[in-house]
């Protein structure tokens, strides 16, 4: 599958031609301390280039503004303003840019972290199962909510600048793209720029985007909820010309997704219209909070289910987990920090552990854990329980992990430990 970095197209007027007016190939030129090596893709700002390193060979991609655009300060700005939104933020599910520059006079460029894999709309020929949009929404909500809390609207998502990758065991790892229209909350955030161009894509755009009226963290839930219905249905809300796109995301109301796939249930149909509502306020607060009405309109799983049973998932009388004092110390290690920080360990067994916690890090992320201050191991994050699914699941609000596979010496003091705990297993 072609790798990419970041989507190009950035706004819905006729795009300026997709090819360089200079004809000019960048192929061969270093930028710092890359080489481009191939052209991966050009849109309307400018051009994305495969890029190795000079001398270890370590792949990026380096994406270069159109020199014809060059001279124009908003369009420099806005090619600059995606380093600086994603360095803002800093998240899993968002891509690293590594570095901006300028070879005088005016060539600026960005390297960027080099993907693997495709952008989302290649799933969406037919609709997609409900707890696979899920895994993938719910990574997205994710990134989205870490930029609403720095105070950045991406403003243009769409299924092109959501990337598909693998991480780990993870085959659909999500990386949100594109932030080169991303706007502050504390801007003046009109929708349309001097010339009168509306900035984002026409068929993903919110009514108060459309008009001109300032947007909000609302604006990408109403974007998000047309990805989501375009994953559940495999169409748009709305089609037709441009006016037609602009007037329907006003005015009409869309079809509901149920009533064109009947393997939805209602509940996930009403989650993402919820979500398309016209009036910003009446959509869902956070990007958390619909996709824990998308989740809660699917039938409830254990959230580790190797690790615990229907009983103890379903039934509110069954035995609750044993209380922490009964469980060695767990302790995660703090990057940013360089230390490690204490954590609430609710219930752990020999291949994975849940961990309360009312911040939850990014779905199949990977952690470092020290178990009993002696035992380092490595994790992925496989479930989050979120509020609303606490005491449905008689959890509280946390996450689970499961443990990397190890070596036989690692399992042996794993197997230690929990002996000298008392560890059996608990209600499996």
């Amino acid at each position: 599958m072609e790798p990419c970095a970041a989507s190009l197209k950035t706004h819905c007027a006729p795009d300026k031609p997709s090819h360089n007016p200079q004809g000019a190939s960048f192929v061969g030129q270093h930028f710092g301390s890359f080489r481009a090596v191939r052209l991966i893709g050009e849109g309307g700002m400018g051009a994305v280039y495969l890029g190795e390193h000079s001398l270890i060979g370590s792949k990026v991609a380096i994406k270069i503004l159109h020199e014809h655009l060059a001279a124009n300060p908003q369009l420099i700005q806005r090619f600059y303003a995606e380093a600086k939104a994603v360095n803002l933020i800093g998240h899993a599910n968002i891509i690293n840019i590594f570095d901006m520059n300028l070879i005088p006079p005016r060539l600026y460029y960005l390297i960027m972290e080099y993907l693997e894999g495709y952008p989302l709309n290649h799933l969406l020929t037919q609709p997609m199962e409900c707890i696979v949009a899920l895994g993938i929404l719910e990574q997205v909500g994710d990134a989205l909510d870490a930029a609403h809390a720095h105070g950045v609207i991406h403003r243009d998502l769409k299924p092109e600048n959501i990337f598909i990758t693998k991480s780990g065991r993870n085959e659909r790892f999500a990386k949100v793209l594109d932030f080169g229209i991303a706007k502050l909350f504390s801007e003046n955030t009109s929708t349309k720029t001097a010339a009168g161009m509306i900035v984002g894509t026409p068929e993903y755009m919110a009514p108060e985007q459309i008009s001109g009226l300032p947007v909000s963290a609302q604006t990408d839930i109403y974007s998000l909820g047309v990805v989501a219905y375009a994953m559940s249905t495999a169409r748009l809300p709305f089609g037709g010309s441009l006016t037609d796109l602009l007037v329907a995301h006003r005015e009409r109301l869309p079809t509901p997704p149920h009533r064109l796939n009947s393997k939805l249930p209602k509940a996930w149909s009403d989650a993402v219209l919820k979500a398309l509502s016209k009036n910003p306020e009446d959509r869902y607060k956070t990007a958390a909070a619909f996709s824990e009405a998308l989740s809660s309109a699917l039938k409830p799983s254990a959230p580790l289910a190797s690790k615990t049973s229907p009983a103890s998932t379903q039934n509110p009388s069954a035995t609750p987990p044993r209380p922490p004092s009964a469980l060695p110390g767990l302790e995660i290690w703090d990057e940013t920090q360089q230390s490690w920080s204490p954590q609430k360990l609710v219930e752990w067994n020999k291949s994975g552990c849940f961990i309360a916690a009312a911040r939850l890090p990014p779905l199949f992320s990977r952690l470092k854990l020290r178990i009993a201050h002696q035992l380092v191991l490595e994790a992925e994050v496989v479930q989050h329980v979120r509020a609303a699914h606490s005491q449905k699941w008689n959890l509280p609000e946390g996450y689970g992990v499961q443990f990397a596979p190890t070596d036989a010496s690692t399992k042996q003091m794993l197997a230690a430990i929990q002996l000298r705990k008392g560890f059996q297993e608990p209600h499996l």
